[in-house]
């Protein structure tokens, strides 16, 4: 079974046009460009390793970016989508009843 959490599910060109309606500096979006541009990653299990596949989406965790890099892209959520819903660090929920 395929888990992806809510980080990985961030496309980069969205998030990076997001970042420029948001103010922040055409530097500072170059600079994330350039962080989340040809970025790979790999499998380990214990003594077997995947090869290197590219990565096309999603935001780093474990950086500081990542977390701020999310936020920023679904801050605006709840304008755009007409539900009850709650935000939480990682991911959205509705409540239940």
């Amino acid at each position: 079974m395929d888990f992806m959490k809510a980080f990985d599910k961030v496309s980069h060109r969205p998030l990076l046009q997001k970042l420029e309606c948001l103010g922040v500096n055409v530097q500072t979006v170059n600079w994330i460009q350039d962080f989340l541009t040809d970025r790979s990653q790999v499998v380990k299990y214990q003594n077997h390793t995947s090869s290197a596949t590219g990565v096309i989406s999603g935001v780093p965790q474990g950086t500081l970016i990542g977390p701020v890099a999310f936020l920023s892209f679904i801050n605006d959520l709840p304008d755009k989508v007409v539900s009850r819903l709650y935000l939480f660090a990682d991911d959205t929920t509705s409540p239940r009843y």
